[in-house]
């Protein structure tokens, strides 16, 4: 495990990064200037990682410095940044970029020439005939279920809409609604920082790489591990907000 580096997604971010007390007029510079970041770059890992399922979107360049100040520091960077990513996924801005970002993962719809789409309604017209209302009488409720649904998808196909099973694709990759993804980050992040061993000793391995004494700590998930580096005052501002946060959400 490597000191200088952490990484975090809206959730995890948490731990490192919430309700300013005494620096309020400062909020944004302050924290992003100590974690190394420019504005448009935390905003853009931000919209990253709510567009990638709250994958790791922060690295901070100074993590070194964050790491060696004092605790108060370390607590008040931390509820710096939770707010200020808080307010930037409520900003009009995020909800643009986010939809500009949905707009582009929707999902391509085959475009036909005219005599190619006077073909696809033929095509229609004939199933249509061959399922007529006495035909689809006769057949068991899925079997009526599944002509009619092939029926409507080859319409929708033929007149550039989007079939169900296309939306149902473009909702999992990119919803609508890019607050449930963080409502399930939430979550994730406080059901795997609940019981961090804050205390546990770690060792150098044969790669030069530093690892966990125990054997089953190497196991933990990514937010575990994370929580463990950013130590113990810094999650715990970050598990107060999210479930904070959660409630909220919720």
């Amino acid at each position: 495990m490597k000191k200088t580096l952490i990484y975090s997604t809206i959730a995890s971010c948490l731990i490192l990064l919430t309700s300013y007390k005494v620096f309020i007029k400062k909020i944004n510079a302050d924290a992003l200037s100590v974690l190394g970041f420019s504005k448009s770059y935390a905003d853009e890992r931000v919209l990253w990682s709510l567009s990638n399922g709250l994958g790791p979107i922060i690295r901070p360049a100074n993590m070194a410095q964050f790491i060696s100040r004092s605790s108060a520091d370390k607590t008040e960077i931390t509820l710096q940044f939770c707010n200020y990513i808080k307010s930037y996924v409520y900003s009009q801005e995020f909800k643009d970029n986010y939809e500009a970002f949905r707009q582009s993962k929707k999902p391509v719809v085959q475009q036909f020439s005219e005599e190619e789409k006077a073909m696809q309604l033929e095509m229609i017209k004939q199933q249509e005939e061959m399922f007529s209302p006495e035909v689809l009488d006769m057949l068991p409720p899925e079997g009526k279920a599944n002509a009619l649904k092939s029926i409507e998808d080859m319409k929708k196909a033929a007149t550039g809409e989007l079939t169900d099973a296309q939306k149902e694709e473009w909702e999992a990759i990119a919803p609508s609604d890019p607050y449930r993804n963080i409502k399930s980050g939430l979550q994730k992040f406080l059901n795997e920082s609940n019981d961090v061993d804050f205390s546990a000793p770690t060792k150098m391995n044969q790669n030069n790489k530093k690892i966990f004494t125990n054997p089953a700590y190497e196991k933990k998930p990514a937010y575990w591990k994370a929580c463990y580096r950013a130590g113990k005052e810094v999650t715990d501002v970050g598990r107060s907000f999210a479930q904070e946060w959660l409630t909220e959400l919720n």
